[in-house]
Protein backbone atom coordinates (compact mmCIF):
# COMPACT_ATOMS: atom_id res chain seq x y z
CA UNK A 1 0.00 0.00 0.00
CA UNK A 2 1.19 3.59 -0.94
CA UNK A 3 0.82 6.28 1.31
CA UNK A 4 0.70 9.58 -1.35
CA UNK A 5 0.06 12.17 1.50
CA UNK A 6 2.74 14.68 1.72
CA UNK A 7 4.12 15.64 4.81
CA UNK A 8 5.50 19.63 5.07
CA UNK A 9 8.26 19.97 7.80
CA UNK A 10 9.56 23.46 8.66
CA UNK A 11 13.42 23.93 9.49
CA UNK A 12 14.65 26.09 12.39
CA UNK A 13 14.84 29.84 11.34
CA UNK A 14 18.12 29.89 12.93
CA UNK A 15 20.36 26.64 13.62
CA UNK A 16 19.55 24.66 16.68
CA UNK A 17 22.74 24.03 18.84
CA UNK A 18 23.73 21.09 19.72
CA UNK A 19 23.61 20.77 23.49
CA UNK A 20 26.41 18.43 23.99
CA UNK A 21 28.87 21.08 22.57
CA UNK A 22 27.77 24.40 24.65
CA UNK A 23 29.18 25.84 27.77
CA UNK A 24 27.57 26.15 31.36
CA UNK A 25 26.84 29.52 30.11
CA UNK A 26 25.93 28.81 26.58
CA UNK A 27 23.28 26.35 28.21
CA UNK A 28 21.74 29.20 30.43
CA UNK A 29 21.09 31.68 27.45
CA UNK A 30 19.28 28.87 25.39
CA UNK A 31 17.00 27.93 28.54
CA UNK A 32 16.53 31.28 29.17
CA UNK A 33 15.29 32.08 25.17
CA UNK A 34 13.22 28.98 26.04
CA UNK A 35 11.45 31.06 29.30
CA UNK A 36 11.34 34.11 26.78
CA UNK A 37 9.18 32.35 24.18
CA UNK A 38 6.94 30.93 26.73
CA UNK A 39 6.34 34.55 28.50
CA UNK A 40 5.26 35.86 24.96
CA UNK A 41 3.20 33.28 23.92
CA UNK A 42 5.61 31.64 20.97
CA UNK A 43 4.70 28.58 21.90
CA UNK A 44 2.36 25.31 20.17
CA UNK A 45 0.52 23.35 21.73
CA UNK A 46 1.44 19.53 22.58
CA UNK A 47 -1.93 18.07 20.88
CA UNK A 48 -1.26 20.57 18.11
CA UNK A 49 2.09 18.95 17.75
CA UNK A 50 1.21 15.24 18.28
CA UNK A 51 -1.55 15.62 15.36
CA UNK A 52 0.83 17.07 12.80
CA UNK A 53 3.36 14.14 13.88
CA UNK A 54 0.78 11.44 13.03
CA UNK A 55 0.12 13.92 9.73
CA UNK A 56 -3.61 14.92 10.85
CA UNK A 57 -5.01 18.51 11.07
CA UNK A 58 -5.87 20.38 14.23
CA UNK A 59 -7.62 23.17 12.41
Amino acid sequence: MKNNATQKMKLPAVPVPDMSNLTKEQLKAEIEKGFADTAAGRVTPAAEVFAELRGKDTQ
